[in-house]
């Protein structure tokens, strides 16, 4: 047994001497996409940071670096490590993103793989560790679905951001939640487009249908589906979408109205007694939305009281086709 300590005493002694007996450990190299070295990691989208830890028996609080290259292109950065409270473990990071090459950054491209090299003991051991550039678009936001006249729906979305990378939004469609076809889009959305907006027509009337939006690159990768969103195709002459139906103190009123034909549009709100509080009157044309707000004012510009009110909408049609409708409202200051 004391045989067995001094054996193992005079083996660490020749480590402390003689440092290259241990190069037999080789260093080690791990990747990971957050800052606390805790989620491992392969796969990183653009502008994503990778973290990279190493540990190297040798080197100690020594200036070190890891050479990261894409081995597509060949291009390739030197990236800067130091050693953390152990100093036999040493971290650094660095960017992958499609811009322009900066020393923080490696310019790679998305399907590219790169890979990480760390030799800092120089004693030909390297460590090395694969990453891969999967990038998609980032998906669009806030899809609203808006029921207009004529059986048609209307659709518009925030665009994705950021959108450089973006080539078109493609539209899918189903008729129950979660049923949306993503096999075809129904259509499609230059990224070009001074707005981001669609009609989907030939509907069903009465027909709820569902959509989703999704981002295209121009290597045609696609992006996660947008929030759903779902509409009713009305064939009527005349829609009122309720963007809100509460006049409020710091918000109005508000609705958005639609027609198949030319219409002339009165609006008229009453209170619970049959008088009238407020009314107006508009042109309407196919194709074009109303917006129409209500600050809860009566016809002399004045507040209201808090209360129900009624809502009384009539198109009439220059081939004198008449729809009315009757909606409750309310004010609350």
């Amino acid at each position: 047994m004391h045989k067995f300590y001094l054996l193992l005493v005079m083996f660490a002694m020749l480590i402390l001497v003689f440092p290259s007996i241990v190069l037999a450990y080789q260093d080690h190299l791990w990747v990971y996409r957050d800052p606390g070295y805790t989620k491992e990691a392969m796969a990183f989208d653009d502008g994503d940071t990778v973290y990279v830890k190493v540990t190297d028996w040798i080197t100690q609080s020594t200036p070190a670096s890891i050479v990261v290259t894409n081995n597509a292109i060949g291009n390739s950065i030197e990236v800067p490590v130091s050693d953390s409270i152990d100093p036999t473990i040493y971290k650094g990071q660095f960017i992958v993103h499609s811009g322009l090459q900066e020393n923080d950054k490696l310019r790679i491209f998305n399907g590219q793989t790169a890979t990480i090299t760390a030799d800092l003991d120089n004693d030909g051991k390297s460590a090395t560790a694969q990453i891969v550039a999967l990038y998609i678009p980032p998906a669009p936001t806030n899809l609203q679905a808006i029921p207009i006249a004529g059986g048609k729906v209307k659709l518009k979305w925030n665009a994705s951001n950021p959108e450089d990378t973006v080539k078109q939004y493609n539209i899918y469609r189903g008729t129950i939640s979660g049923g949306e076809d993503y096999t075809t889009p129904i259509a499609t959305v230059s990224a070009e487009s001074a707005s981001y907006k669609y009609t989907d027509s030939g509907l069903t009337s009465e027909q709820t249908y569902y959509y989703t939006v999704k981002a295209e690159d121009k290597t045609g990768d696609e992006s996660d589906a947008s929030n759903e969103a779902s509409a009713t195709a009305e064939e009527k002459l005349l829609v009122c979408e309720f963007k809100s139906k509460v006049a409020k103190s710091d918000s109005p009123l508000d609705i958005i109205l639609s027609v198949s034909k030319d219409s002339d549009i009165s609006i008229r709100i009453f209170n619970l007694n049959g008088e009238i509080v407020k009314e107006d009157s508009i042109s309407i044309s196919p194709g074009v939305d109303i917006e129409w707000i209500w600050q809860g004012e009566n016809m002399y510009n004045q507040k209201v009281n808090n209360g129900v009110y009624i809502l009384v909408i009539k198109a009439v049609a220059a081939d004198e086709e008449r729809q009315i409708e009757k909606k409750t409202v309310g004010v609350l200051f």
